[in-house]
Order: C-alpha cells, then structure tokens, then sequence
C-alpha cells in the first residue's frame, strides 16, 4: 500500500508537467496569432518561447500565470512528499 501511495504521487507530478507541456504545444498550434473577437479570442498570452497567441476566456483561465503556479506548486509538494515519505517508509 505504501509503495501505490508513493508511486501515485510521483505519477501526478509527472502528470502535471505532462498537462503544461501539452496545453503549451496545443495552444501554440491551433490559437490565432491575432485577435477573433468574433469567436472570443480576444485573451494575448505569450507561450512557447515568446510566441503570442490569444486565447478564449475558458482556455486562458487553464493557461493563465496563477493556474500554472498552482499546477506547479501542487506538483511540486506531491513530488517533496513522495520523496520524504518514500525515504521515510525505506520503500527502495
């Protein structure tokens, strides 16, 4: 049980990075690179090394500053407690 617990917190980390790596590649793919108020993408956010896209109000709130440093601390305390606890529990 203790080796599920450990191993599926350092899944969801990796699953974290995983998610921002992916909305960065499809956002900068599939956004217009000027604005569509027609179809609400009216949103500029700079993604993939610099390059501005914009973005709907419900894709940017996936993509905006506070939702990435939410993801990345969350990822981040499950990555430091697998670690403790797998030192802790002498699971390797």
């Amino acid at each position: 049980m203790r080796k599920v617990i450990v191993l599926s917190m350092m899944g969801f980390f990796f699953c974290t990075i995983a998610w921002m790596i992916c909305l960065d590649y499809y956002f900068y793919a599939y956004s217009p690179r000027s604005p569509d108020p027609a179809n609400g993408f009216i949103y500029e956010t700079k993604i993939h090394h610099g390059a501005t896209v914009y973005l709907t109000e419900s894709q940017w709130r996936w993509f905006s500053p506070r939702a990435q440093y939410i993801t990345f601390v969350v990822g981040s305390i499950a990555f430091v407690t697998s670690a403790v606890l797998s030192r802790r529990w002498k699971i390797w």
